[in-house]
């Protein structure tokens, strides 16, 4: 019921960063209709729906706030990621360098970089990068998910069924680690 701006973009933020995406975007969709969004509030919205599987409307979120500030680098991140998701890796490097490029040492950049790469065939390079982003930061749960990703291909299904363990119990909203899981039992039940 409170009518300040302020207090409800940080509730919407408290939202999201807990796990209520959809109670996020009410406020967020209350923000818009009172105060009108701001490129922050463009970002809160893209990150709501990465996390609800809406990965062509985060894109257009991260866009509105791209054309606001050209060199945005989590927009450029959470573009990207949501561009791998929809099998479209090859545009999702454009984001990923040039995000890489302006902010080095954020470990999202590399793990999303590594993820492409894995999703374009190209193993090793993506597995440099996962790696390089876990040294920069080693509770990234994505990270964890990749190199599951990279062991289920290697057809070392033990080590990705733990990696892939691990990805979860960081984070249990991480995107697509239960499909993988899945496979690794899968593979590993075939295999006995």
């Amino acid at each position: 019921g409170h009518s300040n701006a302020a207090l409800l973009r940080l509730c919407a933020g408290v939202q999201l960063q807990s796990g209520n995406d959809r109670r996020g975007e009410e406020l967020l969709d209350l923000v818009r209709e009172k105060y009108g969004f701001s490129t922050d509030d463009y970002l809160n919205l893209g990150y709501c729906k990465i996390m609800q599987g809406r990965y062509r409307d985060a894109i257009e979120c991260n866009k509105k706030v791209v054309e606001k500030h050209f060199n945005h680098f989590l927009a450029m991140n959470n573009i990207a990621y949501s561009l791998i998701a929809l099998d479209r890796s090859s545009e999702a490097l454009n984001y990923l360098e040039r995000g890489i490029f302006l902010s080095p040492t954020f470990a999202h950049l590399y793990c999303n970089r590594g993820w492409a790469r894995m999703m374009l065939g190209e193993w090793e390079e993506g597995l440099a990068d996962v790696q390089h982003a876990l040294q920069l930061d080693d509770t990234l749960a994505d990270g964890y998910r990749n190199l599951g990703i990279y062991s289920l291909e290697k057809g070392r299904l033990e080590e990705a069924r733990d990696y892939l363990i691990k990805a979860k119990a960081m984070d249990s909203r991480v995107q697509f680690v239960d499909k993988y899981l899945i496979e690794s039992e899968r593979r590993l039940r075939n295999q006995e």
